[in-house]
C-alpha cells in the first residue's frame, strides 16, 4: 500500500525487462527523496544528508549480499568429501586405537573396550558435519526457517 499506481507499473516494467532482481530501485527512489528534502531545506545540513545517503548505500549493499548468499550455494562435492572423511575417521579410529601388545601373546587379539574419547571426537565431528549441511542452504527450506525470498519480495 506504499506504492502509488504509477510506481507499481514502473517496477513491473523493470521486472519484465530484466531477469535480475530489482531490489535497488526503491533504494534509489528513497535516495532521490532524501536529496529533494535537502533542496527543500527539510534536512538542515549536508552532514545529515551524507549520513542518510550512507545508510541507504549500506542497506543496498546488504541487500546485494543477501541475494548473493541465496544464489551461490556451496558446491556439493565439499559436503561429500567432508562426509566421507568423517565416516572414514570413525572406522579408522575404531580399529586404529585398539591396544595390541604383541609381547603379551602371539594371537594378537583385539582389546575390546569402549573408546570414550574417540566417541566424543566422532560426536563433535558429526555435529560440525550437520552444521555444514545446514550451511548448504543458509535460509533453509524447513518450517522453522525464515522465508527470505518472500520477505524480500514483500518489502519490494
Amino acid at each position: 500500500g506504499l506504492l502509488e499506481e504509477n510506481e507499481k507499473v514502473i517496477l513491473e516494467k523493470l521486472e519484465k525487462l530484466n531477469e535480475h532482481p530489482q531490489y535497488f530501485v526503491p533504494i534509489i527512489w528513497a535516495g532521490s527523496i532524501v536529496k529533494r528534502a535537502r533542496r527543500a531545506n527539510m534536512i538542515k545540513d549536508d552532514y545529515a544528508l551524507k549520513v542518510l545517503l550512507e545508510e541507504l548505500v549500506k542497506f543496498r549493499s546488504n541487500c546485494g549480499a543477501l541475494i548473493g548468499y541465496d544464489w551461490i550455494n556451496i558446491p556439493l562435492v565439499y559436503t561429500q568429501v567432508v562426509t566421507l572423511a568423517v565416516y572414514t575417521f570413525l572406522i579408522s579410529t575404531t580399529m586404529g586405537r585398539q591396544f595390541l601388545d604383541p609381547a603379551k601373546d602371539a594371537s594378537h587379539r583385539l582389546d575390546y573396550y569402549v573408546p570414550v574419547f574417540s566417541i566424543l571426537q566422532f560426536l563433535f565431528y558429526m555435529g560440525w558435519l550437520k552444521v555444514a549441511e545446514v550451511l548448504l542452504n543458509p535460509f533453509g527450506e524447513d518450517d522453522d526457517d525464515f522465508e527470505v525470498n518472500y520477505l524480500v519480495d514483500r518489502n519490494l
